[in-house]
């Protein structure tokens, strides 16, 4: 047991002696996230999830569990994300939500797989619409924005990604040929920023979509959330569907789209009764791209071995391009 989850037990055991509607399970625990760690309780005889996390030593160690926080809060009667039961100072607890990751699912594959993933995936994309129209409340707003706007618009902080990125195609050996996926960024990004608002979910992996049998159950992991608009977060979405074994050495890298884009816009245009336009999936493909290059950014600010991920990376803006050339 690491550090973080001994803190996570000692939160969950002082949470309980203070309060007797809770008590920690004594169920396998769950697989641990990177910035979190979580453990199974119940709270008032119903199945919860204790999420504790992990900045809590670092500057501004509460971001992460105020923006999941107020996103639950937010979303809480669209019924596809979990109900946020309790939030404390270093924890939140939520509803366990039976079922398993939709990554844990593709390695069950079966022969009614596709039929089953095809049904998922028309939820999954109207869930996602659920999601893009939920109308933003100024109180959310103005809270959102102490949270995570660092004192800039939705505007300068996209243009601080792209202005990064740039740099990184000048002076990081194998994005010299991705300039063209900038430039694509920037003819669609008027349109883009004149649509609403919204709060969008930015980190939409198959790890972080619960599924059962019977097919789509919840979305979980708000940590990151960003004030953005439709094509952004479909953009995000999008950006999710499409997978690179890692493990696939540089010069036979391969992407498969693991959701059905078909199945996802089928979906979200169930929920909407409207069409995604061809203008929309262009902006789309855009923010696709730009949320590839957020990642890229992080990927150089950290440090990290560019060799190693860049061609990971450029096979991702190639597959895109490719869509729009």
């Amino acid at each position: 047991m690491d550090s973080y989850l001994k803190l996570a037990y000692e939160a969950g055991r002082k949470f309980a002696s203070d309060n007797s509607l809770f008590s920690i399970s004594n169920e396998k625990p769950l697989s641990q996230g990177n910035k979190n760690r979580v453990i199974r309780g119940y709270y008032n005889n119903k199945p919860v999830i204790l999420k504790f996390y992990t900045d809590l030593l670092k500057p501004n160690s509460f971001k992460r569990k105020s923006t999941e926080s107020l996103f639950l809060r937010h979303a809480a009667a669209s019924g596809v994300v979990p109900e946020l039961v309790f939030e404390s100072d270093n924890f939140i607890l939520i509803e366990e939500i039976t079922g398993y990751s939709l990554e844990q699912k593709f390695s069950q594959f079966n022969l009614n797989f596709n039929n089953w993933l095809s049904r998922t995936a028309i939820n999954i994309g109207s869930a996602h619409a659920c999601l893009a129209n939920l109308l933003v409340s100024q109180e959310i707003f103005s809270n959102f924005d102490n949270l995570c706007s660092y004192g800039k618009t939705l505007e300068q902080n996209i243009n601080d990604i792209l202005e990064t990125s740039l740099i990184i195609c000048k002076e990081v050996e194998g994005f010299h040929d991705l300039l063209n996926t900038i430039d694509y960024i920037y003819k669609y990004l008027g349109e883009i920023l004149n649509q609403p608002r919204i709060i969008y979910k930015y980190d939409n992996n198959l790890g972080n979509t619960i599924v059962n049998n019977r097919g789509f159950q919840r979305f979980i992991d708000f940590e990151e959330c960003y004030e953005g608009t439709k094509a952004i977060y479909l953009g995000a979405v999008f950006d999710c569907l499409h997978q690179i074994p890692w493990n696939q050495p540089a010069d036979k890298l391969t992407i498969r789209q693991c959701l059905p884009w078909e199945y996802i816009k089928q979906g979200y245009e169930l929920y909407t009764k409207e069409p995604i336009s061809s203008s929309l999936l262009e902006q789309i493909i855009a923010m696709a791209m730009f949320n590839a290059w957020f990642r890229i950014k992080r990927t150089w600010k950290a440090n990290l071995d560019m060799s190693f991920w860049s061609p990971r990376f450029c096979k991702r803006l190639e597959t895109y391009w490719d869509m729009i050339a």
